[in-house]
């Protein structure tokens, strides 16, 4: 609205929990040649998802990067960046331990072919499912600071 945000957990949201489950995905995300450590870009940006548990005083609910440096020249853009964020430095397999897509492709769900089967209907946003979601709508009600104080457990 004009005067209101308002958010919704990813995976109680239609196209979010797919997205998550990984069944909407373009056919080549299931065969990407990039996904594994041998970068061909000078730095590899993404989220830090899992920085509750290496470095709980760094997190922040509004979420955190990472910026994995894999050239020289990589090394200098982030050198030059550096006085413009706040920075943690984290080992390799810290900033590892939820990015799947680091190592392999997302694997392809059997889900994947019905996903797309009625896509061109008319009403198809609307009659995408999400399911119960329990730990995902007990996250929703719980404030942000207890969820914090859990994943850091």
């Amino acid at each position: 609205t004009k005067t209101k945000t308002k958010t919704k957990t990813l995976s109680l949201d239609r196209y979010g929990k797919h997205f998550m489950d990984g069944d909407c995905y373009r056919e080549s995300c299931y065969q990407c040649a990039y996904a594994n450590m041998s970068r061909v870009g000078d730095l590899t940006v993404g989220d830090f998802w899992g920085i509750a548990k290496s470095h709980p005083s760094f997190n922040s609910p509004k979420g955190v990067s990472s910026v994995f440096v894999n050239t020289e020249k990589g090394q200098k853009l982030f050198e030059m960046m550096r006085v413009l964020a706040e920075v943690e430095e984290a080992t390799l397999e810290e900033g590892m331990v939820k990015q799947h897509n680091l190592v392999q492709p997302s694997n392809r769900p059997v889900t994947r072919d019905t996903f797309y089967k009625s896509i061109d209907e008319l009403g198809f946003i609307e009659n995408i499912k999400v399911g119960f979601q329990p730990k995902a709508r007990l996250k929703s009600v719980l404030p942000n600071k207890l969820i914090q104080k859990i994943k850091s457990l």
